[in-house]
């Protein structure tokens, strides 16, 4: 992302603005400006659902301070609509945090680098450096893993980060919707900022929905949208009346008292498993008789290409019976499908019989470091 300070000192006369290989003379502005502020816009057809909601760039700097854009505010109640819609619907929310040059107005770990809309429990945050914001992150990865299809994008500025992350996702093959007040930028010297920013929005061609307002954008879970019931994946093998379901709404006590009856270790501790998968997880499978969950498995991801198979659990009474099999099988595959290549797991010596002859994990060298055990440094 350009600077502030760049922006200010971009003369209009003296070269093309380019973006990413789009090049608007800036000469031709006067001539267009009247044209462009009468273009119609398209309202989101009520029936077409959003699966999430990346927010560009919303950081502290832009919005107060001597280097707030000029529609700061209606731009921060904008994009706090999406952000409260989404939510509600239980959307993917994706906030895109841009780590600026030194002397930056977003300048990392400065007080205008952190995020203007707090992220919530749950939601991703990517670091970037690029001005579009599926270059160097795991943007795709994410959006693809929570099944989404059509994404809203909001932020700043618009004719840099938001215009470019917003012609990736199309390239990716991804819907997009861009509210009209939901994304904003600078003065280009004598060019007003929402001549800019218009102009931003009709360079992405016919494929983006242009709502007028945020309050036009409706959110569904990509899950609701694509499975209207928890996604059952096939357990042959399996007794039968047990299924699995993957990403499947946690309930803490249920799945905590499932872990102490597999371990064998009774506690009256419920622990916060829904938060922690959400936070960290990249997938996890719940096998149920019914109503009743009997079995589990998550896996943990590095972001890339390596994925790590966690906390497999049956219920004892359902040991032996191709349970734990079907679990890691449907893990496996939904690593598959989220692009990784690895799928690495730790196990004790008399479950080496499951993961390698039944699960088909192969040995390999690896390594251990208990870290209340070793020595602080100086």
């Amino acid at each position: 992302m350009r600077s502030w300070v760049h922006h200010r000192r971009r003369s209009p006369t003296a070269e093309p603005l380019s973006d990413h290989g789009r090049v608007i003379a800036a000469e031709s502005f006067s001539d267009r400006s009247e044209s462009v502020e009468d273009a119609p816009v398209t309202e989101t057809p009520a029936a077409r659902h959003v699966d999430a909601l990346v927010l560009v760039d919303a950081q502290v700097g832009f919005f107060v301070g001597e280097q707030a854009l000029p529609v700061a505010a209606s731009l921060s109640c904008a994009l706090g609509e999406l952000l409260a819609r989404a939510r509600r619907a239980g959307a993917l929310v994706v906030h895109l945090q841009n780590d600026g040059p030194p002397g930056a107005v977003d300048e990392p770990q400065q007080s205008g680098w952190h995020l203007h809309l707090p992220p919530a429990a749950g939601e991703v945050v990517l670091r970037k450096t690029d001005d579009d914001g599926f270059t160097g992150t795991h943007l795709e990865q994410v959006l693809h893993r929570r099944g989404v299809r059509r994404i809203a994008v909001g932020g700043l500025l618009s004719e840099m980060c938001v215009a470019a992350t917003a012609r990736s996702a199309l390239a990716r093959g991804f819907g997009v919707v861009l509210p009209h007040d939901a994304h904003g930028t600078y003065d280009l010297e004598d060019i007003p900022a929402d001549v800019v920013a218009r102009v931003a929005e009709h360079s992405l061609g016919d494929q983006v929905e242009l709502p007028h307002t945020a309050r036009a954008v409706r959110f569904a879970c990509a899950a609701a949208v694509d499975h209207p019931d928890p996604r059952a994946v096939n357990a042959e093998g399996v007794d039968r009346g047990v299924d699995l379901r993957v990403r499947f709404p946690v309930d803490d006590a249920a799945l905590s008292a499932l872990h102490d009856r597999a371990f064998g270790s009774p506690s009256t501790t419920v622990h916060p498993w829904a938060r922690q998968l959400d936070r960290h997880s990249l997938t996890w499978v719940g096998a149920f008789a019914g109503d009743v969950l009997i079995g589990f498995v998550q896996l943990a991801w590095d972001g890339g290409v390596h994925a790590f198979l966690l906390d497999t659990a049956v219920d004892p009474d359902h040991q032996r019976r191709g349970v734990g099999r079907a679990l890691v099988a449907a893990a496996t595959a939904e690593a598959t499908r989220a692009g990784c290549e690895w799928v690495h797991v730790d196990f004790e010596p008399h479950l080496a019989l499951f993961y390698r002859d039944v699960c088909g994990f192969t040995p390999t060298d690896a390594g251990l470091l208990h870290l209340p055990t070793v020595p602080p440094t100086r």
